[in-house]
């Protein structure tokens, strides 16, 4: 019986040529790629990389270029050409998400084609779900590798997968020898029956085989067709923990296959049956329940008529290479004192960070810091307490950092941070991190022991903000943020400081607004104004109600200046609910006296997401037993980019309790007559500029023109702002039933300066009418200036 195992991974042919369809060339970005017509690297292993994304090929190409050959593709169609006509890759890195064939229905591909089908395939995706995850392994991939990439990641999966790839052609080939020593022996003493044994050899040669296997170092494994064991050697008793008489006469799959590669035993098995061999890593399990990682290779022995009549599967323990390779990533990439990343690794973050920036368009920051006094803690307690203070300064760092950045040991007492990039401007970023450099002082001021020793540590900090031309480097960055971390230590202690000062000081001027504004209504640095609205006849008819803040240090501070720091720290809340009780207050003490004042308060449109927003209004106009119809609540047209129907119906349910609405702004932005359409709205107010420039522009004065006379056909109020001359006035009273507001009319005044001075010129409201009842709930307010 002649015994022939299948044939060998394909050999390796002299590098060609790609193909001028295939194989990108030339650059990638401003990544140099390797001229396809010179000489593969002597000793490089190959990589085929298959990605459509430029960004992430010039990413690959920079991690791997070093130690690697690299062919790119960039989809599945010139990706397999370069496997039909170049070298065989000893990995690829495939992408998911192309063009045409996607990831998977390639991966499966590959693994069809004997000529392709032991090579290693790792998945490169941003999809996380584990769905996708199963659905790859099951389409032949041995891993994942996650986007955005971290190149020390890149790195080591592509190293331990060369580091397997080796292993495992190393163990093809033990396997390829054995079957070919069984087979020259057969020749010689006639066919080989694992079932007789040394025992029952008819010949001397049957006794060689027996020897052969229990020198083998590897495991190995003797089945018939249907998988049933029929013999082992003494290292699969060795490696498994299994005995011969516990293992002959089971199943190898019960056995062997319990974890395995393509998601479950059965599958390796039904690939070993349908293609006659396979080769792989997978996790195997000891007779004591330990599950351990094993390199395998599977073949079938055939008879002259091609009919399967055993497999012999060999396999090694992997635990001690990957144990290994695990040691030397980590004192490659990691302090050996505190855990942390190291300068080398800081770097490689630093600079994937930097082109994320540049291709995104985002901006980042890095913070870097040392200890304050830190020589003295090891002068005066040892350099053992300083270690255990080191340490605990990287823990608290880590801890307070989060996902929001890389924090790395890089020499002493230094350590440097580069945050996650998600600022869209430079102030957003130095905002960023100025904030977090609060966090951390908060987190490092915390009194700690360390051998009796009570230590409450303050930091230098360094701040410098990224990218800040196209000419940068990590290098430099990191260098920036060193300078400004020197000057800081010349200070105090405990001190922040931007390398771009005129940077650092819009950041810490808008901070200090930030912390400012949490207690500047409990200080009642917060007042309202009212500007005069008239009719026609210069009757008073009503007031905008607008917020002023009085800061202590920097006076009047403009609202375009803290309305909007309001509206992105959720401070808005609070103030948008003062104004709005305070604008109750004074409509209440207007009807007391019998007087008819509407009020305009400003709202954000946040406040139609909240749930209780109709109620707390409700509530509190029926509270103050005022006429919902003088409560006036302007919205802007960016409202419509919100749930337009969740925000119709919110509309509604306060129109029909009486309160009422006006468009501000009108004429200018997303102004759209469908907006007049449908939402229900009582006026619209004219956007101040078409009003200031109306006397010398046609085309304004022609818009407002328009404008009056769709409010008149529509049957809603017109509200002219920005009224500050006689020009202004005599222009628009041409029109009928336009009310007015404007600097010509008076300016923004105190509440009780506007009440003393204007409650006697208010018209008599009816006797009759009043609110609704009031309604149960109270959520957040509404209104800013």
């Amino acid at each position: 019986m002649r015994h022939r195992p299948d044939k060998p991974r394909a050999a390796r042919r002299p590098y060609a040529r790609p193909p001028s369809n295939g194989a990108a060339q030339g650059s990638c970005g401003d990544v140099e790629m390797r001229d396809p017509t010179s000489k593969r690297t002597l000793g490089h292993p190959l990589i085929l990389v298959v990605d459509d994304d430029p960004v992430s090929l010039r990413t690959l190409l920079e991690a791997l270029r070093q130690d690697y050959d690299i062919t790119v593709a960039t989809n599945a169609e010139d990706a397999w050409g370069v496997l039909n006509t170049q070298d065989i890759p000893d990995l690829i890195l495939l992408d998911i998400l192309m063009p045409g064939t996607d990831g998977f229905s390639f991966c499966e591909k590959i693994k069809r084609t004997e000529r392709t089908q032991d090579i290693p395939v790792v998945f490169m995706t941003a999809l996380t779900d584990e769905a996708s995850e199963a659905r790859g392994f099951s389409a032949g991939a041995v891993d994942y590798i996650h986007k955005p990439f971290k190149i020390p990641l890149v790195r080591a999966r592509v190293r331990t997968h060369m580091t397997t790839r080796g292993l495992m052609d190393a163990l093809l080939a033990d396997n390829q020898i054995l079957c070919e020593q069984i087979d020259d022996l057969e020749k010689i003493s006639g066919p080989f029956s694992p079932e007789q044994g040394p025992s029952h050899a008819p010949h001397k040669h049957h006794t060689l085989i027996e020897e052969l296997l229990d020198k083998t170092s590897e495991g190995v494994i003797v089945c018939d067709p249907s998988g049933r064991i029929v013999r082992i050697n003494p290292a699969f008793t060795r490696i498994s923990g299994y005995r011969m008489a516990e293992a002959v006469g089971r199943n190898v799959v019960d056995l062997k296959f319990t974890a395995g590669y393509a998601g479950s035993g059965a599958d390796v098995w039904v690939r070993l049956t349908e293609t006659g061999s396979w080769h792989g890593e997978l996790r195997s399990r000891r007779k004591n329940g330990e599950s351990y990682p094993e390199y395998l290779s599977a073949t079938a022995i055939r008879n002259a008529a091609g009919i399967t009549t055993h497999y012999v599967i060999m396999f090694e323990d992997a635990s001690a290479a990957l144990r290994t390779q695990e040691k030397i990533d980590k004192l490659t990439w990691y302090d050996a004192l505190t855990g942390l990343p190291n300068r080398l690794l800081y770097f490689d973050r630093l600079e994937l960070t930097l082109r994320y920036c540049q291709t995104a368009g985002y901006y980042s920051a890095v913070i870097a810091l040392d200890v304050d006094a830190f020589r003295a803690i090891n002068e005066s307690q040892g350099l053992a307490v300083g270690d255990l203070v080191l340490k605990e300064i990287a823990k608290r760092v880590a801890t307070e950092l989060g996902d929001d950045g890389t924090v790395a040991r890089l020499a002493g007492d230094e350590y440097a941070i580069v945050l996650t990039p998600t600022a869209r401007s430079r102030p957003e970023a130095a905002e960023q991190a100025l904030v977090m450099t609060e966090r951390l002082q908060t987190a490092l001021a915390v009194t700690f022991a360390v051998n009796a020793f009570n230590v409450s540590l303050s930091c230098s900090y360094g701040i410098s903000i990224f990218p800040k031309n196209g000419r940068d480097a990590a290098d430099t960055i990191l260098q920036r943020a060193h300078t400004a971390r020197h000057r800081a230590t010349g200070h105090s202690g405990n001190s922040v400081v931007f390398f771009d000062e005129s940077m650092g000081r819009q950041a810490q001027e808008k901070f200090a607004l930030i912390h400012d504004m949490k207690g500047a209504m409990e200080a009642g640095q917060f007042a309202l104004v009212l500007q005069t609205q008239v009719s026609q006849t210069d009757t008073i008819v009503g007031a905008e109600a607008l917020l002023r803040w009085n800061h202590p240090k920097f006076g009047m501070v403009p609202p375009d200046t803290f309305v909007p720091i309001a509206e992105e720290t959720g401070l808005i809340v609070n103030m948008d609910r003062w104004v709005l009780d305070q604008a109750i207050a004074i409509i209440r003490r207007a009807e007391a006296q019998n007087k008819r004042l509407r009020i305009s308060v400003n709202i954000s449109p946040f406040h139609f997401a909240v749930p209780s927003f109709v109620t707390h209004i409700r509530q509190a106009v029926a509270a103050a037993g005022i006429r919902p119809e003088h409560l006036v609540l302007e919205v802007t047209e960016g409202l419509i980019l919100h749930d337009v129907h969740s925000v119709i119906e919110t509309m509604r349910r306060l129109g029909d309790f009486g309160i009422r609405f006006s468009l501000d702004d009108f004429g200018s932005g997303y102004s759209s007559l469908s907006h007049l359409k449908r939402l229900p709205i009582h006026e619209v107010k004219i956007d101040k500029g078409l009003v200031l420039d109306a006397p010398r522009d046609e085309n304004d004065a022609r818009i407002i023109d328009v404008i009056l006379g769709i409010g008149a056909i529509l049957g809603i109020e017109v509200v002219a702002e920005g009224v500050e001359t006689e020009e202004h006035v005599r222009l628009l009273r041409k029109h009928r039933n336009v009310i007015l507001q404007g600097y010509h009319f008076g300016r923004p005044e105190p509440v009780e300066q506007w009440l003393e001075a204007n409650l006697d010129r208010l018209q008599e409201r009816p006797r009759s009418g009043g609110a609704s009842s009031p309604c149960t709930a109270s959520p957040p307010g509404l209104g800013r200036m």
